[in-house]
């Protein structure tokens, strides 16, 4: 994931816990972009209300997002990893609520894994530079 920023080829390891933060803000903005064009399709109320509730969730991420992104730069690391697991939370919870119903299934599955994915790189290089 973070070579597909080419500064992280030649970013230190606080650069590339910046890198890593601004692919989670990109992949949490396109989510929510993506959220928005498949509430534009017909479903069934279940996944509509479901797809609703992603939407408001992913709307929240970036702003979380953001904020990990200042705290970051400001060297609050508390700050960032609380940031952080709300964005986890956010994507874990979109994911989840699909499987209230037996048999549906999130059409976000992809995207709320890129996210988790994202958000737990953050997470650990954030530890280790918290730590160094």
């Amino acid at each position: 994931a973070l070579r597909s920023d080419p500064k992280s080829r030649t970013a230190d390891l606080q650069g590339l816990g910046l890198v890593a933060l601004n692919l989670l803000e990109r992949n949490v903005t396109s989510t929510g972009s993506y959220v928005q064009q498949l509430l534009k399709r017909k479903w069934d109320r279940f996944v509509r209300v479901r797809l609703s509730d992603c939407s408001e969730l992913y709307s929240e991420a970036v702003l979380h997002t953001r904020e990990s992104i200042e705290a970051y730069r400001a060297k609050r690391y508390p700050d960032v990893q609380n940031w952080l697991s709300m964005v986890d939370t956010a994507a874990d919870t979109c994911e989840s609520q699909f499987k209230e119903k037996p048999g549906a299934s999130s059409p976000l599955t992809k995207q709320n894994g890129d996210a988790m994915q994202l958000g737990a790189l953050g997470l650990n290089m954030v530890a280790i530079i918290a730590g160094s």
